[in-house]
């Protein structure tokens, strides 16, 4: 097989090669390409680690496209079926040091294994490790059933956050993250950085309660990653003393058919695997799984 790996020194030029690919199955591919269409749109920063844009190919089109922002973690999209070279070719372009890989679940596990395999020749190698299982729900206008549930979500409003939340907001942002990931670059200035750009750009949003009285925000939700027909919907957090409420399902049904109604097809949103009783919610309100997927830890290469 005759293979051609790219790669591209920008998120515009990863684009130029891959967009209409990744496209073709856009809800799918909404991670990698929302996070390289944000990448294109943002100013050039300097960064602790350079980003990452692949593609590997063949006479027959694109098989492989890898983006990875700050060198730590690899989004990868491709085909259930793509040939092992295709993915051994791709790792031949990486560094050696690669600390997690996240892709549909099958895709994630062979990556997994022809890297360990290309970085332990010698051996067996330490096995990567499955550390994160993730679904991936879509919703459209034909399958939201939001308005069934308005008469049973708690009172208040959906509204965008404002500059006076911002640090409260840090402070949620930070502890979602930290939940999620052992990830060492998550800190708290990183966090008030995010929510900034998220409040400039009024893509945060908060569900605030308060009957006459200053309202509060009690839980927050954010629009994220727009692609050509979709967008998605993210970091829904609600703290400790609020939850068990419904503020957090009252969030995600009013945005969700905020964008809807704004003109998107779509909405997708990960939920992670064994939180049940947030996918039974989302299901309600007529989010459908499409996919699942997996983040690995791989194991760096020995020293040479």
């Amino acid at each position: 097989m005759n293979l051609y790996v790219a790669r591209h020194s920008d998120a515009a030029g990863f684009l130029a090669a891959a967009e209409s690919w990744l496209l073709a199955r856009e809800a799918h591919n909404s991670l990698i390409l929302g996070v390289a269409l944000a990448q294109r749109r943002q100013a050039q920063t300097r960064r602790r680690r350079l980003p990452i844009y692949l593609t590997v190919s063949d006479a027959t089109g694109l098989l492989l496209a890898a983006v990875s922002t700050a060198g730590i973690r690899l989004l990868l999209a491709g085909d259930d079926t793509t040939d092992d070279d295709a993915l051994d070719a791709l790792v031949e372009q990486l560094p050696r040091s690669m600390p997690e890989v996240f892709a549909e679940q099958k895709l994630a596990r062979r990556f997994a294994a022809r890297w360990s395999a290309a970085r332990w020749p010698a051996t067996t190698g330490p096995p990567a490790t499955i550390g994160e299982r993730q679904h991936l729900l879509q919703v459209t206008g034909m399958t939201l059933t939001a308005v069934t549930l308005l008469p049973h979500l708690p009172a208040g409003r959906l509204r965008p956050a404002t500059v006076r939340e911002a640090e409260l907001l840090g402070d949620w942002l930070f502890a979602f993250q930290t939940t999620i990931t052992s990830d060492d670059t998550v800190d708290r200035e990183a966090a008030s950085m995010i929510v900034n750009g998220l409040l400039a750009r009024k893509d945060i949003y908060v569900w605030a309660v308060g009957e006459g009285a200053p309202e509060r925000p009690v839980s927050m939700a954010i629009r994220s990653r727009p692609t050509a027909n979709g967008t998605a919907i993210s970091y829904v957090y609600t703290p400790a003393a609020e939850r068990r409420h419904g503020y957090a399902t009252a969030c995600v049904v009013h945005l969700s058919q905020s964008l809807l109604d704004d003109g998107w097809q779509f909405c997708t949103l990960f939920v992670e695997d064994g939180h049940t009783t947030a996918r039974n919610i989302y299901h309600r309100l007529g989010y459908q799984p499409i996919a699942e997927f997996a983040g690995y830890r791989l194991m760096p290469a020995p020293a040479p």
